[in-house]
């Protein structure tokens, strides 16, 4: 879109927000966790999220900001990640991706803005 005049909620977009082991774990951190929302027309589309646990093929200690829900027993039970691959693929191809914190203002159900998607860097 860079250049372009056209409004941006017009654009194919796709907020992507992952949880993982944590980055003390380096070249091992390991995500747990994807969920994918396709936006139209600025606003999320709820009927065509997906969400899945990601089984990361090896235990994760507890550690406090790793989400609850993501015990080792939910973790073995999910897909791996070549197993969400292709689900993922459909998903996001062809779609500009935006990271799902940064507008952590805007209030569910509100169509995203250059305002609320950057006003925490401000």
């Amino acid at each position: 879109m860079t250049g372009s005049t056209d409004d941006w909620t017009t654009a194919p977009l796709v907020a992507l927000d992952l949880e993982g082991s944590g980055a003390q774990d380096r070249d091992d951190e390991a995500i747990l966790e994807i969920a994918v929302v396709p936006l139209a027309a600025g606003k999320p589309d709820a009927t065509a999220a997906y969400s899945t646990l990601i089984n990361p093929g090896r235990r994760i200690p507890g550690r406090p900001w790793i989400s609850p829900g993501l015990t080792n027993a939910a973790l073995a039970a999910a897909p791996g990640p070549a197993e969400v691959e292709p689900e993922l693929a459909h998903r996001i191809n062809g779609l500009a991706a935006i990271d799902l914190q940064a507008p952590t203002s805007a209030k569910a159900g509100e169509p995203v803005t250059q305002d609320t998607l950057f006003e925490e860097t401000r």
